[in-house]
C-alpha cells in the first residue's frame, strides 16, 4: 500500500471514530495532581494508550475518577491532531489518620488503622469526611470489642486539627489531621456489694481471680517486673468469668457449682449488667502515675438458707464416701450450741464443697437440709460417678483408638477426681499427636457425669530439637524426625551432632608433665532411630537405633625434653534394641540390648629437643562389646515444650563392654527428677539430675564415654571443659513467663534460669564431686510453627569467666541458642 493510500485510510478511520464519538489516545497526560500519582489515576480510569474508547466509556471512566473522592474538579480534553488525552484534576485536602493511646497499647495501631474507612494520606472531600469519621470510629470500636475490651475500660474519641464547622462547609484547603485516641483505664479495685462479713467478701474476691491495679502496687517493686500491666485492664470474659465464679458458690447459688437454673441465670445477667454500670472513676494515690483507673462493684442477692438465726442442736452428714464424716464436720466449722445465721450456713456449705475440691473431688453436690425450729443442720452429699467417657474429633481422625484410650485414666462408675482429669490431659497432650485437647465434665442428672474429650489431630508431623553454641567454632546438635505420620504413633528420628572448629581452635591445659594442646577436627555424630508404641495394641513399645560417628583431634604435649604430637581419628558404630513395657500411662520400664564398636587410630611423633630426632609410630585403641541396660520412667508432664504442670522421674542402669576383647567393663548409672508448677502466669520448673560412671576393670572408662559437664548447662561454648568426668550432678531451675496470650500463633516466653553442675574427674571419690560450673541468664523461647521451639539467650558461665580471667580478659557473658525443651 502506498503512503498516500495509508494517509487516506488513517484520515477516514479518524473521521469515522469522530463521527461515532470514539477516540484512540496515543498519550495520556495527568495534570495538577500532587498526592495521587499518575499510576493511581490511570488505574481508576482504566483507559489505555492506542486502544479505542468510546465517548460514553470515557465519561464512565471520568465518573469513576470522580467517585474516588480524591478530586474536587476534573476536566478532560482530547486533541485529535496529537491524539493527546489530557486529564486535569484538582485534589481535595489530604486527610491524615492518626491512632494514639492514653494508657497501655492494648491492640496494635496497625490493626486499628486497617479498619479505617478514611484512606490516610489521601485527598478527601472535607464535607464527606464528617460522615466517614463515625464509620471509622465504629469499626475501631468493633476491633476493641473483638479483643474483649469493653467501655468504660476502653473507649475511643476523635479530634481534628481544623474547626469542624469549616470542615463541614468545605472551606479547608490544606491538610486535615484526624486523631483517634484510645483511652484505656485500669481496674483499680473490686468490691462486692452483699451483706457479708469482710472475711467472706475477701474469700469471694479471691475466688473471682480478677486482677486489679491496687494489687500490683501492694506488691514489692522487686517482683513487679514479672507482671504485665495489661492484665489489669479487664476484658468482658474476665468480668463474665468472675460473675460466673460467684454464682458457682453456695453464697449465690443453692446448687453451688453443680448447675445453674433459669432463675440463677437471669440473676447472673442482671449482676453482669449492674457490674458494668457501677464502674466509677478513682482518684489515684500520689505514687501511682497511671493515666486513669476505675473501680468496679459486683452486687448479688445471697441465697437465703436461714430466715432468722437459730441455736444449733445437731449436725448430720449423709451420702459421703470419699471423705470421712469427722473431717466434714471440722471443715464446716459448725459447733453445737452456736448461733447460726444465713452467712454462717452459706459459709459451712461452701466449706464442705471446698474440702472436696482440696481433696481433688470438686464434682460433688452438697444439699443442706436445715430445720431451724429444732436446730438441726444436715449435709446431704452426692458424689456423682462417671457414666461414660466420650471421645470426638475436630476434623478427620488419624490417630488410632488404642493410642488414645490407653492415655485416658478416668474410670467409669467411680467418682471423678481432678487428678484423673489433669493426668488424662497431660498424657494425651504430651504425646505430640494432637493440636487440640479439650476435656469437659458434663453433669447427667443428679448422680452421674459424662466426660467429653475433644481431640484434633496435628497436621504438623515434623519434630525438631537440639541446641548449639559457639566457641572457637560452631557446635550444633539437632534432633530431626517425623511423628505419628500414619496415625500409629511411630517416631522416626535422625539425631545429628556436628562440630566445625575454627582452624586456630586450641584447648590448652597445663599439667605436671608439660603443656597439653588439643586441636579438634570437624566431627559428625549421627543416630537414626525408629520407635513404635503399643505393638499390636499391647502394652509393649519398641525402640531401635543405629549410630555412626566420625571425629578426630590432634594433641601436642610439650614437656621438658620432648614434644609429642598425636593425630587421632575415631570411628564409632552402635546398634541397640529396646523393648519398653508400659505399666500404666505414666510409668514404663525398658530393657536395652545392643552392640558397639569404637576404633581410634593415632599417629604419634616424638621429637627430642636435645638432638632433634623424631620417632614415629601408630597407636591403635578400640572398645567393643555388647551392652545391656534397664530403665524406668514416670511422667505426668503435660507438654513437651511448654509444660505448666507435672512431674517426671527417670532412672537407668547400663553395663557396657560385655564380651569385649580387652575386658573394659564399666557401669553407668543415671537418675533425674523434674517438676513443674504454675504460680499464676509464670511457670516454675526445677530439675535434679545425676550421671555416674563406675569402672569394673583396671583400665578405667574408655574416653569416649567420659562425661562432659558442658552438656548439662545452657550457657556453653563448644566443649569448653572437655569430656573427662566420671560423675556429674546438676541442679537446674527456671521461671518461664509468657509474653504472648495463649491463643497467639507464635507463643513467646521470657525465661530466667540457673544451672549448677558438680563433677569429678577421677574414677574414685564422692558422687557430688569437688569441681563445679554454674551458669545463669535469660532467654526467649519462641514456638515457631513447623520449626518448633527456638531459644535465644544471653547468660553468665563461671567456667568461661574463670578462663577469661586467667587469660587477662574481661568476661561480659555469652550469647547462646538452642532448640527443643530446656529440660
Amino acid at each position: 500500500m502506498s503512503v498516500k493510500k495509508r494517509v487516506l485510510t488513517f484520515l477516514f478511520a479518524a473521521l469515522f471514530c469522530f463521527a461515532f464519538g470514539s477516540i484512540v489516545p496515543s498519550r495520556i497526560a495527568i495534570l495538577d495532581n500532587r498526592v495521587v500519582s499518575d499510576g493511581e489515576v490511570l488505574e481508576i480510569l482504566k483507559v489505555e494508550r492506542n486502544i479505542e474508547i468510546s465517548e460514553s466509556d470515557l465519561k464512565e471512566a471520568v465518573a469513576r475518577l470522580e467517585a474516588s473522592g480524591y478530586f474536587s474538579s476534573i476536566i478532560y480534553q482530547y486533541d485529535e491532531s496529537s491524539r493527546l488525552l489530557t486529564i486535569q484534576v484538582k485534589e481535595y485536602p489530604v486527610v491524615e489518620v492518626v491512632v494514639a493511646f492514653e494508657g497501655p497499647k492494648i491492640v496494635e495501631k496497625e490493626t486499628l488503622e486497617a479498619t479505617s474507612t478514611i484512606k490516610s494520606g489521601k485527598p478527601l472531600n472535607p464535607s464527606r469526611l464528617m460522615f466517614e469519621i463515625p464509620m471509622t470510629l465504629e469499626a475501631m470500636e468493633g476491633v476493641l470489642l473483638s479483643k474483649g475490651y469493653i467501655p468504660p475500660f476502653a473507649t475511643i474519641e476523635w479530634t481534628t486539627d481544623k474547626d469542624r464547622a469549616d470542615i463541614v462547609s468545605g472551606k479547608i484547603t490544606d491538610k486535615i489531621k484526624v486523631t483517634f485516641t484510645v483511652k484505656v483505664a485500669y481496674l483499680w479495685e473490686v468490691t462486692i456489694d452483699a451483706p457479708f462479713s469482710a472475711d467472706t467478701v475477701k474469700y469471694l474476691l479471691d475466688k473471682t481471680q480478677l486482677n486489679y491495679l491496687k494489687q500490683y502496687y501492694d506488691t514489692s517493686p522487686l517482683i513487679r517486673w514479672i507482671n504485665s500491666k495489661k492484665k489489669y485492664i479487664p476484658r468482658v470474659e474476665d468480668v463474665n468469668r468472675a460473675i460466673q465464679t460467684i454464682y458457682s458458690t453456695y453464697y449465690a447459688n443453692p446448687n453451688g457449682q453443680w448447675g445453674i437454673d433459669e432463675r440463677i441465670y437471669q440473676a447472673m445477667i442482671l449482676s453482669f449488667n449492674s457490674t458494668l454500670k457501677n464502674v466509677r472513676q478513682v482518684t489515684l494515690p500520689e505514687n501511682v502515675k497511671e493515666s486513669s483507673a476505675l473501680s468496679m462493684r459486683i452486687s448479688f442477692v445471697p441465697v437465703e438458707y436461714v430466715s432468722s438465726p437459730f441455736i444449733l442442736k445437731s449436725v448430720f452428714v449423709e451420702g459421703n464416701v470419699k471423705i470421712p464424716k469427722g473431717e466434714i464436720f471440722m471443715a464446716s466449722g459448725l459447733i453445737e450450741g452456736q448461733e447460726v445465721d444465713n452467712e454462717t450456713a452459706a459459709k459451712a456449705i461452701q466449706a464442705v464443697q471446698d474440702l472436696y475440691t482440696q481433696r481433688e473431688y470438686p464434682f460433688i453436690r452438697v444439699e443442706p437440709v436445715i430445720d431451724s425450729k429444732i436446730g438441726f443442720f444436715s449435709f446431704k452429699i452426692t458424689e456423682p460417678t462417671v457414666r461414660d467417657v466420650k471421645v470426638s474429633f475436630v476434623g478427620p481422625q488419624k490417630t488410632k483408638d488404642y493410642l488414645i484410650y490407653d492415655k485416658i485414666v478416668i474410670k467409669k462408675n467411680e467418682v471423678l477426681s481432678l487428678e484423673e482429669l489433669r493426668n488424662t490431659y497431660a498424657f494425651l497432650n504430651n504425646t505430640g499427636y494432637f493440636a487440640k485437647v479439650d476435656i469437659v465434665p458434663v453433669p447427667v442428672g443428679v448422680d452421674a457425669i459424662d466426660v467429653e474429650i475433644t481431640l484434633e489431630d496435628s497436621n504438623k508431623n515434623n519434630r525438631i530439637g537440639g541446641g548449639g553454641g559457639w566457641q572457637n567454632g560452631l557446635n550444633i546438635y539437632l534432633d530431626l524426625g517425623l511423628l505419628n505420620v500414619w496415625g500409629y504413633g511411630q517416631k522416626i528420628s535422625t539425631i545429628l551432632s556436628v562440630t566445625l572448629p575454627l582452624p586456630n581452635n586450641k584447648e590448652v591445659v597445663i599439667t605436671k608433665n608439660g603443656t597439653e594442646t588439643t586441636t579438634r577436627s570437624p566431627s559428625l555424630d549421627t543416630t537414626i532411630g525408629y520407635s513404635i508404641p503399643k505393638i499390636g495394641g499391647t502394652n509393649l513399645n519398641l525402640d531401635t537405633s543405629a549410630k555412626l560417628k566420625f571425629s578426630g583431634f590432634t594433641t601436642t604435649v610439650d614437656s621438658t625434653d620432648t614434644i609429642v604430637t598425636s593425630k587421632s581419628q575415631e570411628t564409632e558404630f552402635l546398634f541397640s534394641l529396646t523393648p519398653i513395657y508400659n505399666i500404666s500411662p505414666d510409668q514404663s520400664v525398658g530393657v536395652t540390648a545392643g552392640y558397639e564398636y569404637i576404633r581410634s587410630t593415632s599417629d604419634v611423633a616424638t621429637k627430642t629437643k636435645i638432638d632433634g630426632t623424631i620417632d614415629t609410630g601408630t597407636v591403635l585403641q578400640s572398645f567393643d562389646g555388647m551392652f545391656t541396660g534397664l530403665s524406668y520412667k514416670f511422667s505426668t508432664r503435660d507438654d513437651i515444650f511448654r509444660p505448666t504442670m507435672g512431674t517426671e522421674f527417670g532412672a537407668g542402669l547400663t553395663l557396657r563392654g560385655l564380651f569385649g576383647k580387652d575386658n573394659k567393663l564399666f557401669l553407668s548409672v543415671s537418675g533425674e527428677y523434674t517438676h513443674f508448677m504454675s504460680i499464676g502466669d509464670p511457670v516454675l520448673g526445677f530439675r535434679i539430675k545425676t550421671d555416674q560412671l563406675f569402672p569394673l576393670s583396671p583400665y578405667g572408662v574408655y574416653r569416649s564415654y567420659l562425661l562432659s559437664p558442658d552438656m548439662y548447662i545452657r550457657v556453653r561454648g563448644s566443649q569448653g571443659i572437655g569430656q573427662n568426668s566420671y560423675g556429674v550432678t546438676v541442679g537446674s531451675a527456671q521461671l518461664r513467663y509468657p509474653l504472648t496470650p495463649e491463643t497467639a500463633s507464635v507463643p513467646v516466653d521470657l525465661v530466667g534460669f540457673g544451672d549448677l553442675v558438680f563433677f569429678r574427674q577421677v574414677s574414685t571419690g564422692d558422687i557430688i564431686g569437688g569441681n563445679f560450673v554454674a551458669d545463669f541468664g535469660v532467654c526467649l523461647d519462641i514456638s515457631i510453627p513447623i520449626i518448633g521451639m527456638v531459644r535465644l539467650g544471653y547468660g553468665y558461665n563461671s567456667y568461661l569467666a574463670g578462663k577469661s580471667a586467667a587469660d587477662g580478659k574481661l568476661y561480659y557473658g555469652t550469647p547462646f541458642f538452642g532448640f527443643g525443651p530446656a529440660f
